[in-house]
């Protein structure tokens, strides 16, 4: 039985504790399909969930869409946006000690089929969350997008953006290729 793997690591980004910016440049064009995995927190102290802003090749036009659901103590809220300006992953989990998430990361995998493709939008799919340490502070979300650029383009350079505070030195995103 062989121990081979679909997934070939591409790249590695470790949060500073000062930049509220994660990038992945100089993607590489060999692969069908990029995959991030990410285990995921915040400075932020003033909430306990935050998202992540997500861009392609730098570009925060209005060319994202997206519908989501998060749920948070066994209820679920929907979101629904067109012309957003990035895609956005939530729940980050605060590191701020009164919010009792400082122990704990979230955690959240994204992916990004056919990004190579230069003739058409890209379309991704996510899933994200975090647990503390009862049902009642679990928190998971699901999601999906597309991205219309006004100048069609392969995905070079992917963009994760906190939407307060800076990423912890305990967050880690990963960028993998498939295919």
């Amino acid at each position: 039985m062989s121990n081979s793997s679909p997934y070939n690591k591409i790249d590695a980004a470790t949060g500073t504790g000062s930049s509220p910016a994660i990038s992945f440049t100089s993607i590489p064009q060999t692969y069908k399909s990029l995959i991030f995995m990410g285990q995921t927190q915040t400075t932020s102290s003033s909430d306990v969930f935050k998202l992540s802003q997500v861009a392609i090749n730098t570009d925060y036009g209005a060319y994202y869409s997206q519908k989501s659901i998060f749920y948070y103590g066994g209820v679920a809220t929907a979101k629904n946006f067109n012309a957003g300006t990035s895609w956005q992953i939530e729940p980050i989990v605060s590191d701020d000690a009164s919010f009792g998430f400082q122990e704990c990361l979230g955690w959240f995998e994204m992916v990004i089929p056919n990004y190579t493709q230069s003739s058409s939008s890209h379309v991704m799919q996510w899933d994200a969350g975090a647990m503390r340490d009862s049902t009642t502070h679990g928190m998971e979300s699901q999601g999906g997008g597309s991205y219309y650029p006004a100048v069609n383009a392969a995905v070079t350079q992917v963009e994760f953006t906190l939407s307060s505070g800076n990423w912890t030195t305990l967050s880690t995103i990963t960028m993998y290729g498939l295919g």
